[in-house]
């Protein structure tokens, strides 16, 4: 069948695109950008440039429908936050593909991290204490309702925009001050802070509220090295995690795949779930190396084919992100209580590079284009409003 990956500017395009192709599929990569570093791929058939889903999200779906129109049948797997807009528009792109997609009504529902955090409550999921900044602002109180340190982070929103890791009062004067210039108080919370030993991301993949598959792995190291993305990673199985995933997205009727970033607490030993991604994520090539085929299992999920679907991986495969990795290297160094045991522990990865998400030998072209698009001038200037979708929405 023919594929439309979109987004195609991502090494998670790349690595869905790659897996596609592997089970025989005819893939086409799709972009806001006409020279994606992608687009000279030798696993995909064809290439073409649509309006960006964050200008223009009418020409955007209408360029999407004319390409499915075109093309069928088409299963069409969205690897960032297109995902979204998708599922909003769904019944006009429904009748001209298959595609596995969470219901719209519930990504708000994950998106909003206060909405997530009443739903985790009344769950009995273990999520951090969270307030909505506004409120607390409107009632005149003098004092944090939260005890230092604690997090204030927009209820929507990604990338870490706008968020302050607050550990005493001058710090939360100062994040006030700048959440004030920019108008933005209706959008923050606050959320406490968990101090962690361990980060998690935890994926599922979903068919009409009932789980067909799940995958578990470990951060060894994040970028940002204070909390963000895992850019080393190691696969495993938590029985724990599973159920928090399960209990969650089965409540939510979920549909399609999504990741729940969960970490445990450094003195208690308590699992929280601090957020989720409700799309493709950063690290699918954890789950892809250790054997579990996420974007062909979403394909069985829309072609309603999930009695094939298998849901086994192994654990302790190991997986990084080189641009994260290099990035993250000063901070994860500094913060490690053995300098050169970390140092050591980077260097060691460059003697396995099957292992990054980025680096594939067999698509040398990509690798040279990759390259090429890192040169300072080539690539485009990132500016707010055209990589990711802003504001609130409903």
């Amino acid at each position: 069948m023919n594929a439309l990956v979109t987004n195609a500017r991502t090494r998670m395009a790349h690595l869905c695109a790659k897996s596609l192709f592997q089970k025989g599929h005819s893939v086409y990569l799709g972009d806001h950008s006409d020279n994606s570093y992608l687009f000279p791929s030798r696993y995909i058939k064809g290439s073409f440039t649509y309006p960006s889903p964050y200008a223009d999200q009418e020409g955007f779906i209408d360029s999407i429908i004319k390409f499915l129109q075109a093309h069928q049948p088409v299963f069409l797997l969205p690897t960032y936050e297109e995902t979204f807009l998708f599922a909003k528009h769904y019944e006009k792109i429904a009748p001209y593909c298959h595609c596995a997609i969470p219901p719209y009504a519930s990504i708000l529902q994950v998106h909003n991290k206060w909405s997530l955090y009443q739903i985790a409550t009344a769950l009995n999921v273990k999520t951090p204490f969270t307030v909505p900044l506004n409120d607390y602002i409107n009632a005149g109180k003098a004092s944090p309702p939260i005890d230092y340190p604690f997090v204030i982070k927009p209820r929507q929103g990604g990338g870490n925009w706008q968020i302050y890791f607050v550990k005493k009062e001058s710090e939360y004067i100062e994040a006030l001050d700048k959440i004030r210039a920019a108008k933005i108080e209706h959008r923050m919370l606050i959320q406490e802070f968990i101090p962690t030993d361990r980060k998690y991301s935890h994926a599922v993949v979903f068919k009409s509220g009932i789980q067909t598959a799940y995958f578990t792995d470990l951060h060894i190291r994040d970028y940002p090295s204070s909390g963000g993305a895992g850019c080393c990673r190691i696969s495993i199985k938590d029985p724990i995690i599973e159920a928090m995933g399960k209990k969650l997205f089965e409540h939510l009727r979920w549909n399609g795949v999504a990741e729940m970033e969960v970490v445990r607490h450094n003195i208690t030993g308590d699992y929280y779930m601090i957020e989720v991604n409700p799309r493709i994520w950063g690290g699918i090539n954890s789950a892809l190396l250790s054997g579990l085929n996420i974007p062909q299992i979403l394909f069985e999920i829309a072609s309603n084919n999930s009695s094939n679907i298998k849901n086994d991986y192994k654990t302790d495969i190991e997986t990084r992100w080189l641009w994260g990795e290099l990035r993250a290297m000063h901070g994860n160094i500094t913060l490690s209580q053995n300098s050169l045991w970390e140092f050591m522990d980077i260097l060691r990865g460059l003697f396995h590079l099957n292992r990054y998400d980025e680096i594939d030998i067999a698509d040398s072209q990509v690798m040279f284009s990759l390259i090429l698009s890192q040169i300072p001038g080539k690539q485009k200037k990132r500016i707010s409003g055209i990589d990711s979708l802003q504001g609130e929405w409903d």
